[in-house]
């Protein structure tokens, strides 16, 4: 099995990317194929919106995007471990996630000279083709975020959780396993929450299967 984590903090010795890295330490240790990857390491553009991968399947940029994927789609078990700026996803999260349409869109060319009948059904058929992709059906997910608020139950938090979960579960179709979230980290340095949270994510990795 391969366990992949993907970190979107720029802060290498950050909260994020240490539980992301307990998260692999503990999979190593279980015996897994792992790798961590942070995103500032890699040039990923923005999505133009041009929809040239509604036809081709396949992101039109070239820039490092495809390789990153390619270990998407070769992992079993994937974590995405983001700070929380602005009470939502780190920005080059967004612009990853956003890039992945090219995966989810497929493409309609609705035939203008049939009857309104027959253009209703070409775009029925559209949408049941967007409903049945399922590019990472089968695959786990597991998400890390830190933010400075004092309560977990904040908005932002929130804000958080539900664009991931509609990016893993709603779009991907994947389904996320496991959430940690380090909460107050500007104004508490409670070494011992910190430690409970590494072991947290020490024991989710070593208890992949």
């Amino acid at each position: 099995m391969k366990v992949l984590a993907i970190v979107a903090s720029g802060r290498k010795d950050g909260n994020v990317s240490r539980l992301c890295k307990s998260i692999i330490e503990g999979a190593s240790k279980a015996g897994h194929e792992t790798e961590l990857i942070n995103l500032h390491d890699y040039n990923i553009g923005y999505c133009t919106g041009c929809l040239s991968c509604t036809k081709t399947q396949k992101c039109a940029i070239k820039d490092d995007f495809e390789i990153l994927l390619t270990k998407e789609m070769q992992a079993d078990f994937i974590v995405y471990g983001t700070p929380i700026y602005s009470h939502d996803i780190a920005g080059i999260l967004k612009s990853y996630i956003d890039r992945h349409s090219c995966l989810k869109l497929p493409y309609v060319e609705v035939d203008k000279s049939v009857n309104p009948p027959g253009m209703i059904k070409q775009v029925m058929n559209y949408l049941k083709e967007f409903n049945g992709r399922e590019p990472f059906k089968g695959k786990r997910c597991g998400i890390v975020a830190a933010c400075s608020d004092r309560s977990t139950r904040n908005k932002q938090i929130r804000q958080v959780q539900f664009v991931m979960k509609n990016f893993i579960e709603n779009e991907m179709r994947a389904k996320i396993t496991n959430t940690i979230i380090c909460a107050n980290t500007l104004f508490e340095n409670n070494n011992e929450k910190i430690d409970k949270l590494m072991k947290m994510a020490y024991d989710i990795g070593n208890m992949i299967k």
